[in-house]
């Protein structure tokens, strides 16, 4: 054709290097599309987790300009994300205190903020990078919503019975040795330390140990009770600390949960502790001190977060002479220390408890029942009440039926004369014998002591005893070497 024209030649080695060039051109290409295709299936993940949360979340760059907001944030804000994304944080919340966390660095955590008529529990972080704050992230949820939720939890630990349904108002009384104890009471719900709380049958120690319990900031966990005494001695301890699957003939399959896990995050209340025998005494020990419990017939160990309230009517320091109860034991459980006071010690508060109860049977709609019970109750002013509130209460119960039925409640008045008589007689007796007791063990010292003049430890030996309670009883006693 008369063109004019080269003839180009590539030798075998560039069509091989031309290709290794497209091949990892392609490579290349390959694994960008991969970060890509990971990239987007994370950004989904996260845009998922800000659709499903129930937090509104929202987030803004180091110019304050928002940047990231989820749906629920958009429904607190009442605008949606299109007319919200790229603004200036401060046009959309004026109050807003992200500009100051970006500058300073330090999160703001638990803040209350009105935000379009809603009142919301508000945290915000700053989001750094290299120690520099590179923006900031906010969460707020709706107070309302909060408290929804924390009534939901409340009503789930109702069903499971491991909720204190009483607090401090009421603890029924204008004594001054009634207050004096809720006042002391009040001050231990501030501490997570171990309570002991004495005080004899009926005297409503469950009641103070609730009031605890709903006075502290445990309050939105499980109040765990048990009395020791209703549980036999060889179940105990599973009770407690829960078992293992086949630790026991009948155990439950899977196991069980004791009452310190149930407690978690909550009190536990062990009424009678003095009823529980010394090898769970160890175990309890144990529990104290390392925070953590075993199950029976397992070896893991599970931690717990509990504080623990006790309650005796029994005399530990008795208790503890007698090897009954561990004295290591007394002394973590008896940090903080109650005594409730017995009802014939605020006498000026039966009259008061005493038409509460009536008013409770009747229903507060019989003035001429109420001032009948009135009557019965000041015919009976200086009786003791032996067995305290919860005699005091079966009294009123009794005499409501016997009113109601249009029965004068003549046995009842009679049969309270004698018992008060013969609780008299008891009470006599008893102090005879605890003096006659006492008396026995001072001249079991003092001879002790007598007869190994240079050596304590072989006088405490003497008594069956250790050094420090040998001391502890010459203190008790006024005994001095």
């Amino acid at each position: 054709m008369g063109l004019r024209h080269f003839v180009l030649e590539n030798s075998d080695e560039s069509i091989v290097s031309a290709l290794d060039v497209a091949n990892q051109l392609y490579t290349l290409h390959q694994e960008e599309a991969r970060k890509q295709r990971k990239l987007k299936t994370r950004m989904e993940m996260y845009q998922a987790v800000l659709n499903a949360t129930h937090d509104a979340i929202i987030s803004v760059n180091a110019d304050g300009v928002l940047q990231v907001v989820n749906p629920v944030a958009e429904r607190i804000i009442g605008k949606p994300a299109s007319r919200l994304l790229g603004h200036p944080i401060e046009e959309i919340l004026p109050n807003t205190k992200l500009p100051e966390v970006i500058h300073n660095g330090q999160p703001q955590i638990g803040q209350i903020m009105l935000i379009n008529k809603t009142v919301t529990n508000t945290n915000r972080i700053p989001i750094m990078v290299d120690n520099h704050a590179r923006g900031a992230v906010a969460t707020f949820q709706d107070v309302r919503q909060l408290q929804t939720a924390e009534q939901r939890i409340r009503l789930k630990l109702h069903e499971k019975g491991f909720v204190a349904k009483y607090s401090f108002q009421d603890i029924l009384g204008n004594s001054p040795v009634i207050l004096n104890t809720v006042q002391i009471a009040r001050s231990y719900a501030s501490s997570d330390a171990a309570v002991l709380i004495h005080g004899e049958t009926g005297v409503g120690k469950e009641l103070f140990a609730q009031g605890i319990h709903n006075a502290s900031a445990r309050r939105d966990g499980p109040f765990v009770a048990l009395n020791c005494a209703a549980v036999s001695n060889n179940l105990l301890e599973s009770e407690l600390f829960g078992y293992e699957e086949g630790a026991f003939t009948g155990a439950l399959r899977g196991g069980k949960e004791g009452l310190f896990e149930l407690a978690h995050n909550g009190t536990i209340f062990l009424d009678e502790i003095g009823e529980i025998p010394v090898e769970t005494q160890v175990e309890l020990l144990r529990v104290l001190q390392e925070k953590e419990i075993r199950r029976v017939g397992g070896s893991r160990v599970i931690p717990v977060n509990v504080r623990v309230i006790t309650a005796t009517n029994r005399d530990l320091i008795e208790e503890i002479m007698q090897k009954r109860f561990r004295e290591d034991l007394y002394y973590r459980l008896n940090v903080l220390e109650l005594k409730i006071p017995p009802l014939r010690e605020r006498a000026q508060d039966v009259e008061l408890l005493g038409i509460e109860f009536f008013r409770s049977h009747s229903g507060g709609d019989n003035p001429e029942l109420q001032f009948r019970f009135r009557q019965l109750l000041a015919q009976v002013g200086d009786y003791a009440w032996y067995g305290n509130i919860r005699e005091l209460q079966s009294f009123v119960e009794r005499v409501y039926i016997l009113l109601k039925s249009q029965t004068e409640p003549f046995s009842i008045m009679t049969e309270m004369m004698c018992r008060r008589n013969l609780a008299e007689t008891e009470t006599k007796l008893k102090n005879v014998e605890k003096a006659q007791a006492f008396e026995r063990e001072r001249v079991e010292i003092i001879a002790a002591l007598h007869a190994h003049p240079n050596s304590m430890e072989e006088a405490a030996r003497s008594c069956g005893c250790s050094r420090q309670t040998l001391w502890r009883r010459m203190k008790k006693y006024g005994i001095s070497r």
